[in-house]
Protein backbone atom coordinates (compact mmCIF):
# COMPACT_ATOMS: atom_id res chain seq x y z
CA UNK A 1 0.00 0.00 0.00
CA UNK A 2 2.99 2.49 0.93
CA UNK A 3 4.94 1.37 -2.65
CA UNK A 4 1.10 2.49 -4.31
CA UNK A 5 0.76 5.49 -2.15
CA UNK A 6 4.86 6.67 -3.18
CA UNK A 7 3.94 6.19 -7.26
CA UNK A 8 0.54 7.71 -6.79
CA UNK A 9 2.81 11.15 -4.87
CA UNK A 10 5.36 10.76 -7.96
CA UNK A 11 3.16 10.63 -10.52
CA UNK A 12 1.25 13.91 -8.96
CA UNK A 13 4.66 15.53 -8.79
CA UNK A 14 5.27 15.32 -12.55
CA UNK A 15 2.00 16.09 -13.33
CA UNK A 16 2.58 19.54 -11.31
CA UNK A 17 6.16 20.34 -12.91
CA UNK A 18 4.65 19.44 -16.35
CA UNK A 19 1.97 21.50 -15.94
CA UNK A 20 3.95 24.59 -14.37
CA UNK A 21 6.38 24.44 -17.28
CA UNK A 22 4.00 24.18 -20.19
CA UNK A 23 2.12 27.11 -18.54
CA UNK A 24 5.40 29.21 -18.00
CA UNK A 25 6.29 28.72 -21.82
CA UNK A 26 2.97 29.60 -23.33
CA UNK A 27 2.14 31.84 -21.71
CA UNK A 28 5.41 34.13 -22.54
CA UNK A 29 4.70 32.99 -26.28
CA UNK A 30 0.81 34.20 -26.15
CA UNK A 31 2.44 37.52 -24.39
CA UNK A 32 5.06 38.25 -26.60
CA UNK A 33 4.34 36.70 -30.03
CA UNK A 34 7.16 34.97 -32.14
CA UNK A 35 10.02 37.76 -31.96
CA UNK A 36 11.84 38.17 -35.34
CA UNK A 37 15.38 38.49 -35.19
CA UNK A 38 18.30 38.99 -37.70
CA UNK A 39 19.07 35.66 -38.59
CA UNK A 40 15.43 34.91 -39.00
CA UNK A 41 15.05 35.64 -42.51
CA UNK A 42 17.04 33.42 -43.96
CA UNK A 43 15.04 30.44 -42.42
CA UNK A 44 12.03 31.90 -43.78
CA UNK A 45 13.72 32.06 -47.20
CA UNK A 46 15.21 28.84 -47.23
CA UNK A 47 18.70 29.64 -47.56
CA UNK A 48 21.43 27.40 -48.27
CA UNK A 49 23.51 29.08 -45.16
CA UNK A 50 21.25 27.61 -42.97
CA UNK A 51 21.00 23.94 -41.59
CA UNK A 52 18.27 22.46 -42.88
CA UNK A 53 16.00 21.38 -40.78
CA UNK A 54 14.78 24.54 -38.72
CA UNK A 55 13.69 25.80 -42.60
CA UNK A 56 12.29 23.00 -42.80
CA UNK A 57 10.10 22.99 -39.77
CA UNK A 58 8.94 26.42 -40.53
CA UNK A 59 8.13 25.22 -43.99
CA UNK A 60 6.22 21.94 -42.59
CA UNK A 61 4.08 24.65 -40.03
CA UNK A 62 3.39 26.82 -42.81
CA UNK A 63 1.88 24.29 -44.90
CA UNK A 64 -0.24 22.94 -42.46
CA UNK A 65 -1.39 26.37 -40.82
CA UNK A 66 -2.19 30.04 -42.55
CA UNK A 67 0.11 32.46 -43.96
CA UNK A 68 -2.27 35.26 -41.99
CA UNK A 69 -0.64 38.94 -41.07
CA UNK A 70 -0.88 38.91 -36.87
CA UNK A 71 -0.83 42.28 -35.56
CA UNK A 72 2.95 42.70 -35.25
CA UNK A 73 2.89 42.03 -39.05
CA UNK A 74 4.35 38.35 -38.59
CA UNK A 75 2.99 35.68 -40.73
CA UNK A 76 0.54 34.07 -38.64
CA UNK A 77 2.14 30.18 -38.81
CA UNK A 78 5.54 31.62 -37.01
CA UNK A 79 2.93 32.19 -34.16
CA UNK A 80 2.10 28.86 -34.20
CA UNK A 81 5.72 27.57 -34.63
CA UNK A 82 6.29 29.53 -31.19
CA UNK A 83 3.96 27.44 -30.08
CA UNK A 84 5.16 24.31 -31.10
CA UNK A 85 8.43 25.55 -29.79
CA UNK A 86 6.85 26.67 -25.93
CA UNK A 87 6.04 23.18 -25.93
CA UNK A 88 9.16 21.50 -26.53
CA UNK A 89 11.02 23.68 -24.25
CA UNK A 90 8.50 23.09 -21.81
CA UNK A 91 8.62 18.98 -22.43
CA UNK A 92 12.52 19.57 -22.07
CA UNK A 93 12.87 21.61 -18.84
CA UNK A 94 9.91 18.78 -17.38
CA UNK A 95 11.88 16.17 -18.51
CA UNK A 96 15.20 17.81 -16.75
CA UNK A 97 13.47 18.22 -13.49
CA UNK A 98 12.59 14.76 -13.92
CA UNK A 99 16.05 13.24 -14.12
CA UNK A 100 17.06 15.22 -11.36
CA UNK A 101 14.90 13.30 -9.34
CA UNK A 102 15.83 10.28 -9.74
CA UNK A 103 19.07 11.29 -9.14
CA UNK A 104 18.81 12.24 -6.62
CA UNK A 105 16.94 8.81 -5.09
CA UNK A 106 13.43 9.42 -6.63
CA UNK A 107 10.91 7.56 -4.08
CA UNK A 108 13.71 6.79 -1.80
CA UNK A 109 14.50 10.35 -0.89
CA UNK A 110 11.30 12.06 -1.78
CA UNK A 111 11.86 14.84 0.16
CA UNK A 112 15.21 15.62 -0.99
CA UNK A 113 14.37 14.50 -4.44
CA UNK A 114 11.38 16.48 -4.54
CA UNK A 115 13.20 19.75 -3.59
CA UNK A 116 16.03 18.70 -6.52
CA UNK A 117 13.47 18.63 -8.84
CA UNK A 118 11.40 21.57 -8.26
CA UNK A 119 14.73 23.90 -8.16
CA UNK A 120 15.81 21.95 -11.41
CA UNK A 121 12.18 23.22 -12.97
CA UNK A 122 12.78 27.22 -11.04
CA UNK A 123 16.24 27.45 -12.22
CA UNK A 124 15.71 26.72 -15.74
CA UNK A 125 12.92 29.36 -15.29
CA UNK A 126 15.07 31.88 -13.99
CA UNK A 127 17.55 32.00 -17.03
CA UNK A 128 14.71 32.59 -19.13
CA UNK A 129 13.22 35.43 -17.12
CA UNK A 130 16.95 36.92 -17.40
CA UNK A 131 17.27 36.66 -21.26
CA UNK A 132 13.70 38.03 -21.21
CA UNK A 133 13.87 40.84 -18.62
CA UNK A 134 17.05 41.43 -17.72
CA UNK A 135 19.81 40.77 -20.98
CA UNK A 136 19.46 43.52 -23.75
CA UNK A 137 17.88 41.21 -26.02
CA UNK A 138 14.91 41.19 -24.21
CA UNK A 139 13.31 37.61 -25.18
CA UNK A 140 13.07 34.21 -24.11
CA UNK A 141 15.25 31.59 -27.26
CA UNK A 142 11.72 29.73 -27.16
CA UNK A 143 9.62 32.39 -28.63
CA UNK A 144 12.39 33.42 -31.51
CA UNK A 145 12.29 32.75 -35.17
CA UNK A 146 15.92 31.01 -35.28
CA UNK A 147 16.94 27.72 -34.62
CA UNK A 148 18.28 28.02 -31.57
CA UNK A 149 14.61 28.11 -30.02
CA UNK A 150 14.67 24.26 -30.74
CA UNK A 151 17.83 23.33 -30.64
CA UNK A 152 18.61 24.72 -26.90
CA UNK A 153 15.90 22.37 -25.47
CA UNK A 154 17.49 18.82 -27.81
CA UNK A 155 19.97 19.84 -26.07
CA UNK A 156 19.19 19.63 -22.62
CA UNK A 157 17.30 16.66 -23.33
CA UNK A 158 20.85 14.86 -24.73
CA UNK A 159 22.21 16.15 -21.35
CA UNK A 160 19.62 14.21 -20.34
CA UNK A 161 19.65 11.26 -21.86
CA UNK A 162 23.36 10.79 -21.46
CA UNK A 163 23.35 10.86 -17.71
CA UNK A 164 20.47 8.23 -18.20
CA UNK A 165 22.69 6.15 -20.65
CA UNK A 166 25.66 6.14 -18.81
CA UNK A 167 23.65 5.31 -15.66
CA UNK A 168 21.73 2.60 -17.28
CA UNK A 169 22.23 -0.92 -15.26
CA UNK A 170 22.01 -4.14 -17.47
CA UNK A 171 23.50 -7.48 -17.92
CA UNK A 172 23.58 -8.66 -21.28
CA UNK A 173 26.39 -11.25 -20.50
CA UNK A 174 24.92 -12.69 -17.86
CA UNK A 175 21.05 -13.08 -19.08
CA UNK A 176 21.20 -12.89 -23.29
CA UNK A 177 17.98 -12.06 -22.85
CA UNK A 178 16.34 -9.51 -25.15
CA UNK A 179 15.16 -7.50 -22.37
CA UNK A 180 18.58 -6.79 -21.03
CA UNK A 181 19.41 -5.96 -24.74
CA UNK A 182 16.76 -3.44 -24.80
CA UNK A 183 17.97 -1.92 -21.72
CA UNK A 184 21.24 -1.53 -23.40
CA UNK A 185 20.14 -0.24 -26.44
CA UNK A 186 17.26 2.11 -25.54
CA UNK A 187 19.28 4.52 -23.81
CA UNK A 188 21.46 4.69 -26.83
CA UNK A 189 18.91 5.26 -29.15
CA UNK A 190 17.61 8.51 -27.71
CA UNK A 191 21.06 9.68 -27.40
CA UNK A 192 21.77 9.04 -30.94
CA UNK A 193 18.32 10.55 -31.62
CA UNK A 194 18.76 13.79 -29.74
CA UNK A 195 22.33 13.96 -31.82
CA UNK A 196 20.55 13.80 -35.15
CA UNK A 197 18.35 16.90 -34.37
CA UNK A 198 21.04 18.77 -32.63
CA UNK A 199 23.11 18.52 -36.06
CA UNK A 200 20.24 19.63 -38.30
CA UNK A 201 19.46 22.40 -36.64
CA UNK A 202 23.18 23.51 -35.54
CA UNK A 203 26.01 21.84 -37.27
CA UNK A 204 28.53 23.68 -34.80
CA UNK A 205 27.02 21.01 -32.13
CA UNK A 206 28.89 18.13 -33.78
CA UNK A 207 31.55 18.35 -31.27
CA UNK A 208 28.87 16.76 -29.36
CA UNK A 209 30.05 13.93 -31.30
CA UNK A 210 33.56 12.87 -30.06
CA UNK A 211 32.67 14.08 -26.66
CA UNK A 212 29.85 11.42 -26.39
CA UNK A 213 32.24 9.09 -27.35
CA UNK A 214 35.04 10.60 -25.11
CA UNK A 215 32.47 10.13 -22.15
CA UNK A 216 31.53 6.37 -22.92
CA UNK A 217 34.86 4.90 -23.11
CA UNK A 218 35.84 6.36 -20.28
CA UNK A 219 32.47 4.35 -19.22
CA UNK A 220 32.42 0.99 -21.09
CA UNK A 221 36.43 1.09 -21.82
CA UNK A 222 38.69 2.47 -19.58
CA UNK A 223 37.87 0.49 -16.43
CA UNK A 224 39.17 -2.84 -16.38
CA UNK A 225 36.79 -5.00 -14.07
CA UNK A 226 34.10 -3.09 -15.91
CA UNK A 227 34.29 -2.87 -19.56
CA UNK A 228 31.60 -2.84 -21.94
CA UNK A 229 32.59 -2.83 -25.62
CA UNK A 230 29.58 -4.59 -26.87
CA UNK A 231 27.74 -0.88 -25.64
CA UNK A 232 31.13 0.78 -27.00
CA UNK A 233 30.89 -0.30 -30.53
CA UNK A 234 26.96 -0.01 -30.61
CA UNK A 235 27.18 3.45 -30.12
CA UNK A 236 30.11 4.47 -32.22
CA UNK A 237 27.74 2.56 -34.80
CA UNK A 238 25.21 4.92 -33.84
CA UNK A 239 27.68 7.83 -34.08
CA UNK A 240 28.51 7.09 -37.14
CA UNK A 241 24.93 6.69 -38.52
CA UNK A 242 24.17 10.07 -37.37
CA UNK A 243 27.11 11.84 -39.09
CA UNK A 244 26.65 10.26 -42.61
CA UNK A 245 22.98 10.00 -42.45
CA UNK A 246 22.90 14.15 -41.67
CA UNK A 247 25.30 14.96 -44.00
CA UNK A 248 23.30 12.93 -46.83
CA UNK A 249 19.94 14.50 -45.56
CA UNK A 250 21.61 18.06 -45.58
CA UNK A 251 22.57 17.21 -49.41
CA UNK A 252 19.31 15.46 -50.78
CA UNK A 253 17.52 18.70 -48.95
CA UNK A 254 19.72 21.31 -50.85
CA UNK A 255 19.50 19.51 -54.51
CA UNK A 256 15.93 19.43 -53.80
CA UNK A 257 15.28 23.04 -52.62
CA UNK A 258 18.15 24.65 -54.77
CA UNK A 259 19.39 22.05 -57.32
CA UNK A 260 22.69 21.59 -55.48
CA UNK A 261 23.96 17.86 -53.75
CA UNK A 262 25.79 20.27 -51.04
CA UNK A 263 25.80 21.07 -47.69
CA UNK A 264 24.87 24.04 -46.20
CA UNK A 265 27.25 27.20 -46.74
CA UNK A 266 28.68 29.20 -44.23
CA UNK A 267 30.68 27.11 -42.39
CA UNK A 268 33.77 29.18 -42.01
CA UNK A 269 31.88 32.56 -41.86
CA UNK A 270 32.04 32.49 -37.38
CA UNK A 271 35.98 31.85 -37.20
CA UNK A 272 36.72 34.31 -40.29
CA UNK A 273 34.63 36.80 -38.42
CA UNK A 274 36.81 36.46 -35.40
CA UNK A 275 40.31 36.16 -36.93
CA UNK A 276 39.04 39.57 -38.92
CA UNK A 277 38.67 41.10 -35.46
CA UNK A 278 41.61 39.56 -34.15
CA UNK A 279 44.11 40.46 -36.83
CA UNK A 280 46.77 43.26 -36.54
CA UNK A 281 47.91 45.99 -39.17
CA UNK A 282 51.09 44.14 -39.11
CA UNK A 283 49.66 40.54 -39.71
CA UNK A 284 47.45 41.87 -42.24
CA UNK A 285 50.78 43.70 -44.31
CA UNK A 286 52.88 40.65 -43.57
CA UNK A 287 49.91 37.85 -45.11
CA UNK A 288 49.31 40.18 -47.82
CA UNK A 289 53.06 39.81 -48.90
CA UNK A 290 53.05 36.67 -48.21
CA UNK A 291 49.80 35.46 -50.31
CA UNK A 292 50.96 37.33 -53.36
CA UNK A 293 52.00 34.55 -55.81
CA UNK A 294 55.13 35.07 -57.11
CA UNK A 295 56.78 33.34 -60.44
CA UNK A 296 59.64 33.89 -62.39
CA UNK A 297 57.22 35.63 -64.87
CA UNK A 298 56.16 38.16 -62.70
CA UNK A 299 59.45 38.95 -61.75
CA UNK A 300 61.08 39.80 -64.90
CA UNK A 301 57.73 41.24 -65.89
CA UNK A 302 56.80 38.70 -69.04
CA UNK A 303 53.20 37.86 -69.71
CA UNK A 304 51.57 34.40 -71.03
CA UNK A 305 51.03 34.40 -74.01
CA UNK A 306 47.40 32.37 -73.07
CA UNK A 307 45.89 35.28 -71.34
CA UNK A 308 47.90 38.43 -69.07
CA UNK A 309 48.35 37.16 -65.92
CA UNK A 310 47.47 33.74 -65.75
CA UNK A 311 49.68 30.72 -65.41
CA UNK A 312 51.17 28.69 -67.93
CA UNK A 313 48.82 25.84 -67.76
CA UNK A 314 46.09 28.97 -68.38
CA UNK A 315 44.30 28.20 -64.75
CA UNK A 316 44.94 31.81 -63.53
CA UNK A 317 46.85 31.32 -60.25
CA UNK A 318 48.26 34.58 -60.19
CA UNK A 319 44.68 36.60 -60.92
CA UNK A 320 43.15 34.14 -58.27
CA UNK A 321 46.14 34.98 -55.55
CA UNK A 322 45.93 38.84 -56.60
CA UNK A 323 41.87 38.79 -55.75
CA UNK A 324 42.45 37.36 -52.19
CA UNK A 325 44.55 40.07 -51.83
CA UNK A 326 42.47 42.82 -52.73
CA UNK A 327 39.41 40.95 -51.37
CA UNK A 328 41.87 40.80 -47.69
CA UNK A 329 42.67 44.49 -48.36
CA UNK A 330 39.19 45.57 -48.70
CA UNK A 331 37.74 43.18 -45.63
CA UNK A 332 40.82 44.97 -43.28
CA UNK A 333 39.89 48.72 -44.03
CA UNK A 334 36.22 48.07 -43.77
CA UNK A 335 36.84 46.86 -40.27
CA UNK A 336 39.35 49.58 -39.55
CA UNK A 337 37.01 52.23 -40.39
CA UNK A 338 33.95 50.91 -38.87
CA UNK A 339 36.19 50.28 -35.10
CA UNK A 340 35.55 46.73 -35.35
CA UNK A 341 38.61 45.58 -34.64
CA UNK A 342 40.27 44.00 -31.52
CA UNK A 343 43.06 46.64 -31.93
CA UNK A 344 40.02 49.50 -31.49
CA UNK A 345 39.34 48.34 -27.69
CA UNK A 346 39.78 50.94 -25.65
CA UNK A 347 43.46 51.34 -23.95
CA UNK A 348 43.05 49.60 -20.06
CA UNK A 349 39.91 47.79 -21.02
CA UNK A 350 39.42 44.54 -19.12
CA UNK A 351 38.02 41.28 -20.39
CA UNK A 352 34.57 42.11 -19.62
CA UNK A 353 34.70 45.09 -22.35
CA UNK A 354 36.61 43.20 -24.49
CA UNK A 355 34.34 40.21 -24.59
CA UNK A 356 31.51 43.01 -24.63
CA UNK A 357 33.57 44.70 -27.86
CA UNK A 358 33.87 41.82 -29.83
CA UNK A 359 30.20 40.73 -29.15
CA UNK A 360 28.97 44.06 -30.74
CA UNK A 361 31.74 43.63 -33.63
CA UNK A 362 30.41 40.37 -34.53
CA UNK A 363 27.83 40.79 -36.44
CA UNK A 364 28.98 44.29 -37.91
CA UNK A 365 31.49 42.30 -39.32
CA UNK A 366 29.37 39.41 -40.61
CA UNK A 367 26.38 40.86 -41.87
CA UNK A 368 27.61 44.58 -42.65
CA UNK A 369 31.62 43.90 -44.11
CA UNK A 370 31.90 40.32 -44.96
CA UNK A 371 28.84 39.06 -46.93
CA UNK A 372 28.14 41.90 -48.93
CA UNK A 373 31.93 42.18 -49.77
CA UNK A 374 31.91 38.82 -50.79
CA UNK A 375 29.18 38.55 -51.90
CA UNK A 376 29.92 41.87 -54.55
CA UNK A 377 33.16 40.09 -55.61
CA UNK A 378 31.20 36.97 -56.04
CA UNK A 379 28.60 38.38 -58.43
CA UNK A 380 31.18 40.16 -59.98
CA UNK A 381 33.87 37.64 -61.10
CA UNK A 382 31.13 34.20 -62.06
CA UNK A 383 33.65 33.37 -64.00
CA UNK A 384 36.54 32.58 -61.52
CA UNK A 385 34.05 29.70 -60.32
CA UNK A 386 33.41 26.25 -61.43
CA UNK A 387 31.16 23.29 -59.68
CA UNK A 388 33.11 20.12 -59.38
CA UNK A 389 30.40 17.44 -59.70
CA UNK A 390 33.24 14.96 -58.59
CA UNK A 391 33.82 16.45 -55.20
CA UNK A 392 30.69 18.36 -54.88
CA UNK A 393 32.18 21.62 -54.35
CA UNK A 394 32.90 24.87 -55.91
CA UNK A 395 36.43 25.33 -57.11
CA UNK A 396 37.80 28.73 -57.50
CA UNK A 397 40.02 29.33 -60.29
CA UNK A 398 40.32 30.85 -63.79
CA UNK A 399 39.24 28.07 -66.18
CA UNK A 400 40.06 27.62 -69.65
CA UNK A 401 37.22 27.88 -71.52
CA UNK A 402 36.45 25.07 -73.69
CA UNK A 403 33.32 23.74 -76.04
CA UNK A 404 33.61 20.62 -73.44
CA UNK A 405 32.84 22.71 -70.20
CA UNK A 406 30.93 25.77 -72.06
CA UNK A 407 27.54 23.78 -71.60
CA UNK A 408 28.11 22.44 -68.08
CA UNK A 409 28.47 26.36 -67.34
CA UNK A 410 24.72 26.99 -68.41
CA UNK A 411 22.96 24.03 -66.37
CA UNK A 412 20.02 24.99 -64.88
CA UNK A 413 20.95 25.69 -60.98
CA UNK A 414 19.52 28.10 -58.40
CA UNK A 415 22.12 30.92 -59.03
CA UNK A 416 21.29 31.80 -54.93
CA UNK A 417 22.94 28.88 -53.85
CA UNK A 418 26.06 29.18 -56.65
CA UNK A 419 26.85 32.39 -54.71
CA UNK A 420 26.35 30.73 -51.68
CA UNK A 421 28.81 27.86 -52.75
CA UNK A 422 31.09 30.44 -53.95
CA UNK A 423 31.21 32.63 -51.21
CA UNK A 424 31.63 29.55 -49.08
CA UNK A 425 34.84 28.77 -50.95
CA UNK A 426 36.02 32.25 -51.04
CA UNK A 427 35.60 32.37 -46.68
CA UNK A 428 37.59 29.00 -46.88
CA UNK A 429 40.12 30.70 -48.55
CA UNK A 430 40.61 33.50 -46.17
CA UNK A 431 40.26 31.77 -43.22
CA UNK A 432 43.61 29.53 -44.24
CA UNK A 433 45.30 33.19 -45.07
CA UNK A 434 44.22 34.70 -41.48
CA UNK A 435 45.32 31.44 -39.70
CA UNK A 436 48.96 32.84 -40.34
CA UNK A 437 48.60 35.70 -38.08
CA UNK A 438 50.11 35.83 -34.38
CA UNK A 439 48.17 33.53 -32.74
CA UNK A 440 48.29 35.15 -28.99
CA UNK A 441 45.06 37.90 -29.63
CA UNK A 442 42.66 34.93 -30.89
CA UNK A 443 43.94 32.54 -27.95
CA UNK A 444 43.25 35.77 -25.59
CA UNK A 445 39.75 36.44 -26.97
CA UNK A 446 38.98 32.57 -26.31
CA UNK A 447 39.80 32.86 -22.79
CA UNK A 448 37.60 35.82 -22.05
CA UNK A 449 34.57 34.30 -23.75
Amino acid sequence: MSADRKQDRERRLFLFLLFCSATFYLFFIFLDGPIWCRDSQGYVDLSPRRPYLYPLFLSGIRRLTSEQSLRNGLPAYLFYAGVVQALVNAYAAFFTAKTVYRIAGGGRREKRANTMALFALLFQFAVSLLNRFGAARGSMYAETVMSESLAMPIFSLLICHLVLALRAEFAPEAGGSRGAMRGMVLPLLFVAGDLFLLLGLRSQLVFCLPLVAFYFFVQDVWPKNRRRPLRFGILLLLLLLVFAGNGRAECLYNEKIHGFFAEHTGKHEAVLCTLLYTCSEQDAEEMTVLSAPVSEKDISGEKDSSGEGEGSDGTGTSDVGQEKISLLRALFVACKERGVRMADVPAGADWVETASHYADSYDIIGYDILIPTVETFVKEHPEDFRWDEQTHRMIWEKEKKTDANAGASEKKQDEQMRVELAYDTVSGELVKLLLHQNPRPFLRLYAYN
